[in-house]
């Protein structure tokens, strides 16, 4: 058995409307917040623990991390061997992945 909406509920329903298991189509429109603690929720109820994503550092701190100049880390950026991503002029460094490449870096040696 299918539902079809009214017509003053169709023009309501936009291409997020999704179709249940018994074919009728659900709609829910909910806060950022309510949608983060039922993420976290649910993920404690799968036993996972629930983080934010690692914040994006700057080449000062990736370079200060490193133990090395700033000046290299721009080599080492332009030579593509170290993960960095671009945005606009930006250069931005997770600190966790470069620790990784440092790891694999001595593997190598």
């Amino acid at each position: 058995m299918r539902t079809e909406p009214n017509d003053a509920a169709a023009g309501a329903l936009d291409r997020n409307a999704h179709e249940n298991a018994l074919g009728c189509v659900i709609q829910v429109a909910l806060p950022a917040a309510v949608i983060e603690v039922i993420a976290r929720r649910a993920a404690a109820m799968e036993g996972a623990s629930w983080s934010k994503p690692e914040p994006w550092c700057e080449i000062r701190a990736a370079a200060e991390h490193l133990g090395c100049k700033v000046r290299r880390v721009y080599e080492l950026v332009a030579l593509n061997r170290i993960p960095h991503r671009k945005e606009g002029r930006r250069l931005l460094f997770r600190l966790s992945e470069l620790d990784t490449w440092v790891t694999s870096q001595s593997s190598r040696t």
